[in-house]
């Protein structure tokens, strides 16, 4: 009986000890996080506590030092080239983190709250000398969390799901100049690392940037956008993006336009197969509308699908890494690395595909209806360890070493417009196919041989 009850006490004392455990086991892991951030260049210039038996709350507010230290960390999640100016951009940033957590191990999820609380110094400088006014409003708008991103993380199976708060703000400079921006129910979730998901998808209802001044109007607005994302690495990964509606105008200017996007689409893609990468990519839009002085179209179901495969893998890598890491691609010594890992990634060969590249439909104010095309394309080039030297004598010696075929179906109307600019068409013309109210050419490039409909070009 003792035992049973000595056994019962251990237990209560134990339970009664999970929340002193917990939050002593969370707090060693924020603040070995905390560690880890200030060697990406980030220093945490408030950190503030209260615990209750059950839960804890801590502030931290961050100070960006050192910006070449933030951006280099960032990198290693890109493959994209962070443009130099965004250090100056970052240098001097303040952030301000909350979070929330229960004291019992892994009850709930840890609930994270970030905030920009002043720009950089370059920036607030710029700011204040150009108009005082707005920079004290934009420094007040932050302070008062104007941006901030709500997070709520899983710890058992690392999955989180968030928002970004609604902003509405107008705002209307000493030069006149009348500002609006709206942001509604932007929402995301994912899994894995917050910096570096394996997996992610956002939702944002409408965004709205307006700017007015003297009856002169610019506005880009984007409705109902969708994206999902899968990251198995840098080069393995699936992205779909979808935009319902997208509006761009400018009025009351010599050069007033206005175009309307319905249902952009976009998919991306990159495998790796063994030592071959494959990339792929997809682009369509079902209407879209264009006026302006100069011209004015409709156009409706326009589809872009391109694949590159059979890249290897090392040599592309090689590429990859070049253009993300190079801090200048327009220098010439950059050019030439460029140059010489691109010609490196065509020796061992690889097939460009134009799967589809096609329109239904096109209508114009001056031509009227034009009707559409099709054309698929396929490139292929082939492995040539000799390539680089072959450049260099001469570029056109690589052309020997590729090959085309491509099918273009293309509409009579559409055609006869191309045929008033392109001169050269003419002399295709003898070799056309018609199908109904559409031209067809099949064009093989094989051996440097040129066959149009079965017929050599002479």
């Amino acid at each position: 009986m003792k035992k049973s009850i000595i056994i019962v006490l251990l237990i209560i004392v134990v339970i009664g000890l999970l929340p002193v455990v917990g939050n002593s086991f969370m707090s060693k892991t924020i603040d070995d996080r905390l560690v880890e951030l200030k060697s990406f260049g980030l220093e945490t210039t408030n950190d503030t506590k209260e615990s209750t038996y059950l839960n804890t709350s801590r502030h931290f507010e961050f100070l960006l030092k050192d910006s070449h230290k933030f951006v280099s960390y960032l990198s290693q999640f890109s493959d994209a080239q962070i443009p130099p100016y965004v250090n100056a951009m970052l240098d001097g940033v303040l952030v301000g983190a909350d979070l929330e957590y229960s004291n019992l191990p892994f009850a709930k999820a840890l609930t994270i709250e970030i905030y920009p609380l002043a720009l950089s110094h370059e920036m607030q400088a710029s700011l204040a000398k150009n108009d005082l006014a707005f920079s004290s409003y934009l420094d007040k708008f932050l302070q008062s969390k104007g941006i901030l991103y709500h997070i709520d993380y899983n710890l058992i199976n690392d999955d989180f799901k968030g928002h970004v708060k609604d902003i509405k703000q107008n705002y209307k400079l000493d030069d006149g100049l009348e500002l609006t921006v709206e942001l509604n129910k932007a929402t995301f979730k994912g899994e894995g690392a917050l910096i570096a998901p394996s997996q992610l998808s956002s939702k944002v209802q409408r965004l709205e940037l307006n700017a007015i001044k003297d009856e002169r109007e610019l506005s880009v607005i984007l409705n109902k956008f969708t994206s999902k994302s899968n990251f198995e690495s840098q080069s393995t990964y699936i992205t779909s993006a979808e935009f319902k509606n997208i509006e761009f105008f400018i009025r009351g200017t010599e050069q007033d336009l206005n175009v309307t996007i319905d249902d952009l689409k976009l998919n991306a893609s990159s495998n790796d197969q063994g030592e071959i990468t494959e990339l792929n990519s997809r682009t369509s839009i079902k209407e879209m509308h264009l006026v302006s002085d100069a011209l004015a179209f409709n156009l409706k179901k326009l589809v872009l699908d391109l694949a590159l495969s059979s890249l290897d893998k090392k040599r592309y890598e090689e590429l990859r890494l070049l253009v993300s890491n190079s801090s200048n691609l327009n220098s010439p010594a950059s050019q030439k690395e460029l140059q010489s890992s691109l010609l490196n990634l065509l020796e061992k060969g690889l097939t460009f595909e134009i799967a589809d590249f096609s329109l239904d439909n096109i209508n114009t104010e001056r031509l009227g209806d034009l009707k559409g095309f099709d054309i698929k394309s396929k490139f292929t080039f082939k492995a040539d360890p000799s390539l680089k030297q072959k450049v260099q004598l001469s570029p056109l010696l690589a052309l020997a070493g590729i090959n085309v075929k491509t099918n273009i179906k293309i509409s009579k109307e559409i055609y006869s417009q191309l045929l008033k600019n392109q001169s050269m068409l003419t002399a295709l013309s003898k070799y056309a196919k018609i199908d109904g109210n559409d031209y067809i050419f099949d064009i093989s490039l094989i051996d440097s041989k040129i066959v149009v409909n079965g017929k050599a070009l002479n």
